[in-house]
């Protein structure tokens, strides 16, 4: 290419035209190419039988990653998807493009922080500008006062804190197309990776990936259906779309703002109804912020416990790990959730925390193996969320306490009475 000036934006858990700073921003330039990078690695099972990315999240980030291309298209900027080694693909397209100066949004994690740095780290040394933003939260970590010294160690203590002077900024507006073509007709035609086929059984669950389909739900939910008005009551179901707002997958890609859902809702209660429900969402987001920014501000606090190896459990611990992933441990209920898990990419909320309390409760089995098993499997998979769940509810992380048990033959005659769900998916 003999283009000079190109503006490169990396795409990662942003995979959004609205409310995106890093898009926004770059698209003062003329020259733009947007890119996205699977990491080969992902893909590779490590040595106790993980990946970090399986067919149904997969496929949703393809599905995602179809609708962002589109929206691109429509401002001129061309979608380069890759798959390989993230940090020399990066350099490699830098040095191809001419690029003079990156765009990207922060992501919390260790690896995606050590990517972060060895990126930097390239673009300073050969004289890249390079701007960083932190896009993944509700609230903004710059306007929060704070640190890992003052950090509250339990949730309640944060969200009254934030609440108490809550600050949500406003969206970024769409950005204007660029006035060049030339990289976009050089790119456009560039083959897509596509989806992998898969058979979904005994679900009303449809979640399919891209922008357009997340505030398509977000208006189903809100204006549409009302459904947000009993979301309080109805978010412990387990059989369904719209016992809960399933939100969770599109915001973990970044197909959804946390500033577009709030700002949705504040409107929906101003000219609806606000109630216990609608506030309830928010503070769902509230609880997302918190394993966000305890991410950021610990990044290897959940990810310090060694002995998670397969190589540390004996031969009964081995097998009652394989009968707790496939759904055959005996117990009815924590059996349905994991099949539903493995046949579908989703499990209920209640489900999650009836079958994370068996694992490390009635199995004794280290809480990261069931980490590493969710985000191989969830179509929602978070970093942050998921890992720091699974250390709540271990008593590892945030508020650490022993005693956080889940009476599963109670939850089952709580929540599933009547055996639907069990009878749905133990067959």
């Amino acid at each position: 290419m003999s283009i000079k000036n190109t503006t490169l934006i990396w795409f990662r858990n942003d995979l959004r035209i609205h409310d995106n700073q890093a898009l926004f921003a770059s698209l003062e330039f003329s020259n733009c190419v947007a890119i996205y990078i699977f990491n080969e690695n992902d893909f590779i099972y490590d040595q106790d039988g993980f990946k970090k990315i399986g067919v149904f999240r997969y496929n949703f980030i393809i599905e995602t990653l179809e609708d962002l291309k589109l929206k691109l298209s429509k401002l001129n900027v061309p979608l380069i998807i890759l798959k390989g080694n993230t940090i020399e693909l990066l350099k490699q397209k830098i040095i191809e493009l001419n690029v003079s100066q990156l765009y990207f949004n922060a992501s919390p994690g260790t690896q995606e922080m050590d990517l972060e740095a060895l990126l930097t780290t390239f673009c300073a040394s050969n004289k890249i500008s390079f701007k960083m933003y932190q896009t993944n939260t509700l609230i903004h970590i710059e306007d929060l006062n704070f640190t890992p010294q003052n950090f509250p160690k339990i949730f309640t203590q944060f969200r009254k804190i934030v609440e108490s002077k809550l600050y949500i900024r406003q969206e970024f507006p769409i950005p204007q197309k660029t006035n060049s073509t030339f990289f976009f007709n050089s790119f456009r035609d560039v083959n897509q990776p596509q989806k992998i086929v898969v058979q979904k059984i005994n679900t009303e669950i449809d979640i399919k990936g891209g922008e357009t389909n997340a505030l398509n739900r977000l208006d189903y939910y809100l204006w549409k259906s009302n459904k947000i008005n009993t979301y309080k009551e109805t978010r412990n179901e387990l059989i369904g779309m719209d016992y809960s707002t399933k939100f969770s997958a599109w915001l973990a890609i970044g197909a959804i703002s946390p500033r577009r859902i709030f700002w949705e809702i504040e409107k929906y209660e101003k000219k609806i109804n606000k109630n216990e429900s609608t506030y309830w969402v928010i503070f769902e987001l509230l609880w997302r912020d918190y394993f966000n920014l305890s991410m950021i501000l610990f990044p290897k606090a959940y990810f310090r416990f060694k002995q998670n190896e397969s190589s540390f459990l004996d031969e009964k611990q081995k097998n009652n790990f394989l009968n707790w992933k496939f759904g055959k441990t005996g117990s009815p209920f924590v059996d349905a959730n994991m099949k539903e898990l493995l046949n579908t990419g989703f499990m209920s909320n209640r489900g999650r925390q009836n079958v994370a309390s068996y694992l490390i409760n009635d199995l004794k089995l280290n809480w990261q193996l069931g980490a590493k098993h969710f985000e191989e499997y969830l179509v929602d998979y978070d970093c942050a969320s998921n890992y720091g769940n699974w250390s709540y509810l271990a008593g590892k992380g945030n508020d650490p306490r022993s005693n956080r048990y889940f009476n599963i033959e109670k939850q089952k005659q709580t929540y599933d009475p009547q055996n639907k769900y069990i009878n749905l998916w133990n067959k």
